[in-house]
């Protein structure tokens, strides 16, 4: 999936420190979908708002992945 964003909204910049794990898993993630780190941080961001939009709806206090313990 590429996703890509045009807008007119205005940007601030940040910094972000991580661990190198953590970087590392950014760029590959980039790198794997051909997008910029900053789009996959965007991405993710969206990501956590939905699930904890989906959690706030159901109640729910926990997410269980299918094939975990």
């Amino acid at each position: 999936m590429i996703a890509r964003e045009t807008t007119t909204e205005r940007t601030a910049t940040m910094t972000l420190n991580m661990p190198q794990p953590y970087m590392g898993a950014l760029e590959a993630m980039a790198a794997e979908e051909g997008m910029s780190k900053t789009a996959v941080v965007r991405a993710a961001l969206r990501l956590y708002q939905l699930l904890k939009a989906r959690m706030r709806e159901t109640g729910a206090t926990e997410i269980m992945l299918r094939g975990q313990d």
